[in-house]
């Protein structure tokens, strides 16, 4: 039996057999009439382990020690189950015992080096073995050898009797990878009937169904690229990673926009691709913690998921189906440009979905109690892991502006974070979005969005209780992540977002949502959207924003239905106040200091506010009214500063982002990473945290607050002319070169003008131009002429310009905090009024010129253009 193997069969299995012992292994058992409240336990022929109970027709046996079977010279047994530790079931399952291959080992089949494979197993539909009518097993499979790279077409053979089968649903699971199996042959027999089927083996990646494109990427110039990347890994600087993705449109085909989606997710999957594998280590470390189980039954949900969607996404003429097919391209191709630049540490398709998924299986592997079996600390512990965030909207006095902002609760191993734009014409309401986010996710997860079509989305994330409502959750759906992005590109107002959101509910990650309209509108400035399995509430609560200047979020459910069905009310009828929506630690800060949040620092301030030691409302949490100040009971929680022991957790607010109305609606927020240090101590990877995952990571978080937006540097951009003796220059939209500047004396001051998009007209005196690099640039004002075009003056360049030909420039318009990692060209010369020739040759390159020129006696250097570290994107 190879790792986590799972048997429908209950006879003998006939299989290979080897010498080597593997260690203890975990062996799923299928089957029916399981019970958790007796003895469970299962026999070798000669030892008893104990199993755990996952339900009623699954449970999963840890072998002995791989040794002690070793010495007994065990290579073949039988395993049963009991129910009662006195009595075992009369059927059993024949165990063969297998030797892992190690990693390296090959074999070689045709000339080609092949991997030894996973050993296939196969279910059937429905629960055989609790069937006494009924014995199965698989007779077959061949061959047992193939390429790792998939595509080994398998035969396999099993036998039933002594009936038949009803019917013929199969599939072959290889690994953690499922394929459909076809029925070849059926032979019959007096005692039993033999299936022949076929399937073919996946490989190590699960094989993608949307369309996939052969992609080629440069760093530099590369005519008729369908994607403009650039990323900036200032992690250690400021806390944040920086990401500006833009596609480039052919047509609005539907292949064409697959095309650029694909296109798009290699760009980050390949320029990501380190962090990428940190994030996963850390991740995989921290939320599972060794439990094989869990993320086993995790890996199940996801392929399954996972194998829903793209069937469907082969249906026609389903507009709601074309657009969920962009985001299966991006994703597709975020793991085919991991599989590009990861080298040695890569990461599968799985991998991406588990990343994907991270919010929604909080859901899924995390499963409520029953009604009777709920206890106070039970709830307690439930509520701090699958509760996360707080946010608000406030109006400023007078409604002379609007404040939107959000923090993130939720393990400090993910605090390896991205800030990223994606602006991608796919014929949506909003293809430009900007947002924070975590390195292989292609959503935010905190949420946190602004969009090109003036919403700005986020959400907090409501615990779900109710153990019968949970059980609608069932793979075939489509997770909350996914239906964001769909909702946020599509929508045009809240109404329009709630439905895009809604169809194929997965009930997982069930938030509150607020959209946000930062654009004038008569009505629907704020929808409210709530989700459970099965049920999905969405309300204008826009009168309510307006009459209490506010709406504020802390996971606790507004609308009474969601109320009920999470089991919320339950919950707050039993264990009192921390559960209800008005009088909850949060809900009462909140609602003492909002009327003092008056303008954007003080908004700010309160998204992060936790003074738990001196702040009476700190108390009195979920373990009841009697509960002491905690660090949990604050705006923005800090659990790794807990008194009680059993409480203190690297886990707590990670972040803040915020944007007043015209930021929102320009797409730029402020955004600071790490847990509150406003009032407390900043947090460190030190002491009894050093252990804890946190690869790539800062050691200490002590950050302060960025400004992040849309990149207008990566348009085209271009030259136009001045007053003066000199003329522009502008890095052109691929971001390959420079035009040239012309000057007739070198004395002469120098006006540039920046030509791109979305130049901030709010924030004057804080508009910056910089010449050259961070450690020897000149900085000039920038006069804003309009939100394409800005110049810059400062007679300092002529001084730079008798030094160097050409110099970076960029843009800062927070006063020199920031500068945008997007670069152009300028190119300081002397005007050539000479003549060259000749005047073209082959693109190859190696043409040799002559420049005559009566004014110079010496010409130093030719330049034709200087490439940028941009990376930019092909798509055949």
């Amino acid at each position: 039996v190879d790792t986590n193997y799972t048997s429908n069969y209950t006879e003998d299995n006939e299989t290979m057999e080897e010498e080597e012992i593997p260690e203890i292994i975990n062996v799923w058992v299928s089957g029916g009439d399981f019970f958790v409240n007796r003895e469970v336990g299962w026999e070798t022929n000669f030892v008893t382990t104990e199993p755990e109970y996952l339900s009623r027709h699954l449970i999963l046996c840890p072998t002995p020690d791989g040794l002690s079977w070793l010495r007994k010279g065990q290579d073949k047994v039988k395993l049963r189950v009991t129910l009662n530790g006195q009595e075992w079931s009369e059927s059993s399952l024949g165990l063969t015992v297998l030797p892992r291959e190690p990693e390296d080992a090959q074999a070689e089949v045709d000339g080609e080096m092949v991997l030894q494979p996973d050993i296939p197993r196969l279910e059937v539909q429905g629960n055989l073995s609790h069937d006494p009518a009924l014995r199965f097993r698989l007779a077959k499979v061949t061959p047992v050898v193939g390429p790792s790279s998939g595509g080994t077409n398998l035969t396999l053979t099993i036998t039933t009797w002594p009936r038949l089968l009803a019917g013929y649903d199969f599939d072959c699971v290889i690994g953690l990878q499922r394929v459909p199996a076809t029925l070849m042959q059926i032979q019959s027999s007096p005692d039993y009937r033999s299936y022949t089927l076929g399937c073919t083996e996946p490989g190590q990646n699960l094989a993608p169904v949307a369309p996939v494109f052969a992609c080629t990427w440069a760093r530099g110039a590369l005519p008729g690229a369908d994607v403009v990347a650039q990323y900036q890994d200032s992690m250690g600087q400021v806390g944040w990673a920086k990401l500006h993705v833009h596609g480039r449109p052919r047509s609005s085909s539907q292949q064409d926009k697959l095309r650029m989606a694909f296109a798009a997710g290699f760009a980050e999957g390949a320029l990501t691709s380190k962090r990428s594998y940190q994030h996963w280590l850390s991740y995989r470390e921290d939320y599972f913690r060794g439990n094989d189980t869990k993320f086993e039954f995790a890996s199940r949900f996801l392929m399954q998921n996972d194998r829903f969607v793209r069937q469907n996404l082969k249906k026609e003429n389903d507009e709601w189906w074309a657009e969920m097919a962009l985001v299966w391209a991006q994703l597709d191709g975020l793991v085919a440009g991991n599989v590009a630049t990861c080298g040695k540490s890569c990461l599968t398709l799985l991998n991406f979905l588990f990343f994907q998924a991270e919010q929604d299986l909080y859901n899924v592997v995390e499963v409520p109690f029953a009604d009777d079996e709920w206890t106070l600390e039970r709830a307690a512990a439930f509520t701090r892991k699958t509760s996360h965030c707080s946010s608000v909207v406030r109006l400023a006095p007078n409604n002379s502006d609007l404040y939107v902002g959000h923090n993130t609760w939720t393990g400090y191993y993910s605090m390896l974070r991205v800030l990223k734009e994606y602006d991608l014409p796919l014929g949506g309401s909003a293809d430009k979005v900007v947002f924070s986010g975590y390195f292989g996710q292609l959503y935010s997860g905190d949420d946190f969005y602004t969009l090109s079509s003036g919403l700005t989305v986020q959400e907090t994330t409501n615990s779900l209780y109710n153990k019968t409502t949970s059980a609608l959750i069932k793979p075939e759906s489509v997770f909350s992540w996914a239906r964001t992005l769909v909702a946020n590109r599509r929508a045009t107002d809240g109404p329009s977002w709630a439905r895009w959101f809604s169809p194929f509910n997965s009930g997982t990650i069930n938030n509150q949502w607020q959209i946000v309209a930062t654009k004038e509108v008569p009505d629907g400035m704020l929808i409210v959207l709530e989700q459970m399995p099965g049920t999905i509430v969405w309300e204008d609560v826009s009168e309510v924003l307006q009459s209490q200047g506010f709406w504020v979020s802390y996971n606790s459910p507004f609308f009474q239905k969601i109320r009920e069905v999470s089991g919320a009310q339950f919950m707050e009828q039993r264990y009192g106040d921390a559960y209800s929506y008005t009088k909850n630690p949060r809900a009462k800060i909140f609602a003492r200091d909002i009327s003092n949040a008056t303008d954007l620092p003080k908004v700010q301030h309160l998204l992060r506010y936790n003074n738990w030691k001196h702040d009476p409302l700190s108390a009195h949490g979920y373990e009841g009214p009697w509960e002491p100040r905690a660090p949990e009971n604050a705006i923005a929680a800090r659990y790794d500063l807990h008194p009680w022991e059993n409480m203190t957790e690297a886990f707590g607010n990670t972040d803040g982002k915020i944007c007043r109305a015209a930021d929102c609606h320009a797409m730029r927020f402020n955004a600071v990473s790490g847990p509150t240090a406003d009032q407390q101590p900043p947090f460190s990877w030190t002491g009894r945290w050093a252990s804890r995952p946190h690869h790539g990571q800062p050691e200490t978080f002590n950050f302060s607050w960025i400004s992040f937006a849309a990149m207008p540097a990566l348009v085209h951009c271009r030259a136009a002319p001045l007053l003066g003796p000199c003329a522009n220059i502008i890095a052109s939209e691929s971001g390959q070169g420079a035009d040239w500047g012309f000057c007739d004396s070198e004395d002469d001051p120098m006006l540039v003008s920046v030509h791109g998009r979305y130049f901030p007209e709010a924030r004057l005196d804080a508009l910056l131009c910089r010449f050259g690099n961070a450690e020897a640039g000149a900085v000039a004002p920038g006069r804003w002429l309009s939100n394409r075009e800005i110049t810059c003056a400062h007679t300092l360049l002529t001084q730079i310009g008798q030094h160097v030909g050409t110099v970076p420039v960029t843009i800062s318009i927070n006063g020199g905090a920031d500068w945008t990692p997007t670069t152009a060209y300028f190119s300081f010369v002397r005007e050539l009024r000479g003549a060259i020739y000749p005047e073209f040759g082959p693109r190859r390159g190696g043409t040799l010129l002559d420049v005559l020129d009566p004014a110079f006696m010496l010409l130093w250097v030719c330049c034709f253009f200087k490439y940028r570290m941009t990376l930019l994107m092909i798509c055949a």
